[in-house]
């Protein structure tokens, strides 16, 4: 009886569905690591920039798979957890200075944090707290999910060789 699964080496998607949802996957990894701050607000805009470091990371996946075949599948994880620390580092570097009017020196910064919690601990009801914490955990949670899933179309996409080829001469220029 034929298992409903594909085998470890057989491709997710056919070549054209892969290639359709790589530019959607694309472009969301690039605006998670290329948005700018809406002064002196702390929401984020996007422009028209391209992430070098999502171009050298496209590039360095295309050459491994055309060197050793299809990327293992826990690949991913590991490429959205480094995606979304830097969407969070990007987060930081860029409202930083609208919001306080200067960067973030963390050796500076970092000794005042213990009286900033011990401030806000006496200054804002217990819930209040646990509310705020939890929907940034949420938020932080989504915000790698969603990037997983890009990961894994993008991974799913260069399994074909037109989509990869493409892929990898972009990142290359």
């Amino acid at each position: 009886m034929p298992s409903a699964l594909p085998s470890p080496g057989t491709p997710r998607r056919g070549p054209w569905t892969a290639a359709l949802w790589l530019a959607p996957a694309l472009l969301a990894l690039n605006l998670a690591l290329t948005f700018h701050n809406v002064w002196p607000t702390p929401w984020i805009t996007t422009r028209h920039e391209l992430s070098v470091e999502l171009a050298v990371v496209v590039l360095a996946l295309a050459l491994a798979v055309e060197a050793r075949g299809a990327a293992p599948r826990r690949i991913a994880a590991w490429l959205a957890l480094s995606f979304t620390l830097l969407c969070i580092g990007r987060y930081a570097e860029v409202t930083a200075p609208a919001l306080y009017g200067r960067r973030i020196n963390l050796y500076w910064d970092g000794q005042h944090l213990p009286r900033v919690a011990a401030m806000l601990a006496q200054a804002a009801p217990a819930w209040l707290v646990a509310a705020a914490v939890l929907g940034v955990l949420a938020g932080l949670v989504g915000l790698y999910l969603v990037l997983r899933g890009c990961v894994t179309l993008l991974l799913d996409a260069l399994e074909h060789t037109a989509p990869r080829r493409a892929t990898a001469a972009a990142a290359a220029a």
